[in-house]
């Protein structure tokens, strides 16, 4: 196989995974705050690793990553991250369960509160936050597009794309 042929190869073969992060807004167009039912709104997302959450919220509210327990407890006290107090917050996602609430006092307990469980491709709840006897949600997760998908990603893609061109070309 010449070199040509391989670089292509290994540029299709990347492509895909490249551009496949979605940028997703916590809340969709709520943003972060109150009002919004973040367990009912996580059911029908679908997080992936490479995806970023985009937390928008006021000034009287921020976003601190916690454990299991002081998400179930609302205890911002010992954050496994906090992050600045300035909207918009991003924050990329990997594979795994991760817990985020406001830790501006009461606003917790309110239903400022998120699990997201990160997988390839299924549901995006945390499994303890589904008891049996709640029903599934009626809508599946949303269909990632081409233009959702692109996202942050495509310019790294399109970079890539880009020195491997210049590569094959001085090459040849």
């Amino acid at each position: 196989m010449t070199r040509k042929a391989f670089a292509f190869l290994v540029l299709l073969l990347l492509s895909p995974a490249l551009i496949s992060a979605t940028t997703i807004t916590v809340g969709g167009s709520d943003g972060w705050g109150f009002g919004v039912d973040y367990m009912d709104w996580a059911r029908r997302q679908t997080f992936l690793p490479g995806d970023t959450l985009v937390f928008n919220y006021g000034a009287s509210h921020s976003v601190a990553e916690v454990s299991r327990g002081d998400y179930d407890s609302c205890n911002s006290g010992n954050p496994i991250n906090s992050y600045p107090t300035s909207s918009p917050t991003s924050i990329p996602l990997s594979t795994g369960t991760r817990y985020f609430i406001c830790p501006t006092p009461g606003h917790c307990s309110q239903g400022m509160r998120l699990a997201v469980t990160v997988s390839g491709g299924s549901s995006g709840f945390a499994p303890s936050e589904s008891p049996s006897n709640t029903p599934s949600p009626t809508s599946p997760p949303p269909a990632r597009n081409a233009a959702s998908t692109l996202g942050a990603w495509s310019g790294l893609a399109i970079a890539i794309s880009l020195a491997l061109a210049t590569i094959l070309a001085v090459t040849n």
